[in-house]
């Protein structure tokens, strides 16, 4: 279950536009 949160967490920091 954590590291489904986590691989969330990057991907949506990922999708995200800095």
């Amino acid at each position: 279950v954590e590291v489904a949160t986590v691989k969330n967490c990057g991907k949506k920091l990922l999708a995200t536009p800095r």
